[in-house]
């Protein structure tokens, strides 16, 4: 039971991770790169 709910943990991370870029994407392309730049640290 632990190993499957570790397994579910990871792809929910890399789904939250996906999403994230795509909302970084769709913010990049409204925002200016020049005001974005704090954001490449993360």
């Amino acid at each position: 039971a632990k190993v499957s709910s570790e397994r579910k943990n990871k792809a929910a991370t890399r789904n939250i991770q996906q999403l994230a870029k795509q909302v970084i994407n769709k913010l990049k392309e409204i925002i200016p790169p020049t005001t974005f730049h704090l954001g490449n640290g993360m």
